[in-house]
């Protein structure tokens, strides 16, 4: 009978103390559940907060390389400009050099006919 009782009083306190851990082990759960829950509220703040900063980042970095790119179709429009007109230039000389020449060579192209009839009226 007192091992019956003693049966009893182990099963009794084995059942107190699971009972007891049971509820510790539930408390601390949902303590750490809670925890969890918090830390994955910050994580994905932090994390909006940064895909934020990226994103503006990016729009910043778009912007400007936008303008150096306007930049540089400016100054290469500014070269053609000045090449073409460059190129006007010396076109407009080499045509007036080209006149000159013909302004001297006809007139000497013709004296020299001349001659050259004269020279053939004479010995004909």
């Amino acid at each position: 009978m007192e091992n019956t009782r003693l049966g009893e009083d182990i099963t009794a306190g084995l059942g107190n103390y699971l009972t007891q851990k049971e509820q510790q082990y539930s408390r601390e759960l949902s303590e750490v559940r809670s925890h969890l829950e918090e830390r994955v509220k910050e994580v994905k703040t932090d994390l909006e907060k940064d895909i934020r900063e990226v994103k503006t980042d990016l729009k910043d970095n778009i912007k400007d390389v936008k303008e150096d790119i306007k930049g540089d179709i400016q100054g290469v429009k500014t070269d053609l400009k000045d090449d073409i007109q460059k190129v006007r230039g010396d076109f407009k000389d080499q045509l007036s050099s080209l006149k000159t020449f013909i302004g001297i060579l006809v007139p000497a192209v013709v004296s020299f006919v001349g001659i050259i009839v004269t020279l053939i009226v004479k010995f004909l």
